[in-house]
């Protein structure tokens, strides 16, 4: 069972769903943790969070199990996977530890270690005892074969299950059709990366819980130009935070200061070049080639978008650098490649993928 629908998330330490009005485009979402602080936000992109709050989580019964949260890295899979199971264990008034929570590459070196030591049942009271199993990245398990049968006897055995995966059950190929059909039959939930909005509400708040504010224009220049994925921009605030005054508001300016003339001494058109030809299996060459073949074309606006936009190099320079194109081909290339990434969602996720291996490099 598959939703269209998609979530968002904040904060990874989330346990609670319930929805406050924040705006339009962003709900806020308290935490029943002891963590006070905890925030859940999410926009309009992943709306199907509002199926996993309070009372209509326990509407999910064991007919919904497995469920899986797939979707590209940094969305906050994970996260969402513990509010969840925090969730569950609460509509069920059973203590959180009484969850077992593993990921791909540990539960098959645990069952590896379990076969070598032939205490395959020991392995399997592990989990089985336990009413709830959390499974983080699937996809790490797909190609490991000997493991297979072992998730095949999981999914019967556990009335509930959650998992994780970078991709939907359908393209995760090298599983066997006795494991994809399992999944199918649960629920699948999508995960989106959050909207610029929804990235400049979690910015505005992150910022409020250290008695900080920061101007829109502010936070939507962050958003869009540094903050591709949730961890990073955990990271880029925390840098903030070292860098200025949270006493003073926020401005345009200082962001500028932080993180702009950093990155655009850091990141050279080559670096730049290196990440999109790596993403789009090409090489350099292939971007600075005057090839009209589209692949080429596609790849060399994405880098000549990300090199403009992302860090301010002028259209001469960028021209110069690939094949010495002119500054009106530059620009041609520029508007192309922006007019298709407000069209087309594969190319943008393509396009935060790229940036955030880019500001991988930096941190």
């Amino acid at each position: 069972m598959t939703f269209d629908s998609i979530f968002s998330l904040q904060n990874p330490t989330l346990n609670e769903l319930s929805t406050t009005s924040l705006s339009r485009s962003a709900k806020r979402v308290p935490s029943r943790s002891r963590s006070a602080d905890s925030e859940l936000i999410f926009g309009p992109e992943n709306n199907l969070l509002s199926v996993l709050t309070n009372d209509q989580l326990k509407l999910l019964d064991r007919h919904q199990f497995p469920i899986l949260i797939y979707g590209p890295s940094g969305c906050g899979k994970s996260a969402i996977a513990e509010i969840i199971s925090q969730n569950f264990c609460h509509t069920r008034e059973l203590p959180t530890r009484s969850c077992f929570k593993t990921n791909g590459n540990d539960f098959f070196r645990d069952f590896i270690d379990a076969i070598n030591l032939d205490e395959l049942q020991e392995f399997r009271s592990s989990y089985l005892k336990h009413p709830l199993i959390v499974l983080d990245s699937i996809q790490d398990l797909a190609k490991r074969k000997s493991i297979h049968n072992e998730l095949i006897y999981l999914l019967d055995h556990c009335s509930h299950v959650i998992l994780t995966s970078s991709l939907h059950p359908n393209d995760l190929d090298l599983f066997p059709n006795q494991i994809t059909s399992r999944l199918l039959d649960g629920l699948c939930l999508p995960v989106s990366t959050p909207s610029v909005e929804t990235k400049m509400r979690i910015i505005e708040n992150e910022i409020s819980k250290f008695c900080g504010t920061i101007q829109a224009e502010a936070a939507r220049w962050l958003a869009e130009n540094e903050c591709p994925t949730i961890p990073i921009l955990k990271e880029k605030i925390s840098r903030l935070r070292i860098k200025l005054d949270f006493q003073n508001e926020i401005d345009l300016e200082s962001i500028h200061r932080v993180f702009k003339a950093r990155d655009i001494n850091s990141v050279s058109l080559n670096l730049i070049s290196k990440v999109v030809a790596k993403n789009q299996s090409l090489k350099i060459s292939d971007l600075k080639s005057q090839s009209r073949k589209r692949v080429f074309v596609q790849a060399r606006g994405l880098a000549i978008f990300i090199a403009r936009t992302h860090y301010q190099y002028k259209f001469e320079e960028i021209g110069q650098f690939y094949g010495n194109r002119d500054h009106t081909t530059v620009m041609h290339a520029l508007q192309k490649t922006q007019r298709d990434i407000n069209t087309d969602p594969e190319l943008k996720k393509c396009l935060d993928t790229i940036i955030a291996s880019i500001q991988s490099k930096l941190n």
